[in-house]
């Protein structure tokens, strides 16, 4: 699944956060409780192909030699996210909270 699904899929529940980790399903913030999107837990390349979705090429280099990376991220409806994109038990975590 793409990214932006992903965050569509926030949006549509009322999601305060997402939560993408290696070896988890994605996982949502409703409400304050965590609830798995689906019980198909992410592999470390699937979390890696969505973070390079997100930086592009240039923002992927930078990210791969800091380890840590903070952007904003905006829907094609306008929807937005602050993103952390970060290492998590040796791969590419990726946390997002709706603005």
């Amino acid at each position: 699944m793409a990214i932006e699904n992903y965050l569509s899929r926030a949006i549509s529940e009322n999601a305060s956060d997402i939560h993408l980790v290696v070896d988890l399903p994605v996982y949502l913030r409703i409400d304050g409780e965590l609830k798995a999107v689906d019980n198909k837990a992410l592999s470390a390349k699937e979390t890696e192909s969505l973070a390079k979705e997100i930086l592009g090429e240039a923002g992927w280099k930078k990210f791969s030699l800091e380890k840590n990376f903070d952007l904003a991220y905006e829907l094609k409806d306008g929807s937005r996210f602050r993103v952390n994109l970060h290492f998590e038990k040796g791969s590419v975590g990726i946390s997002a909270r709706t603005i």
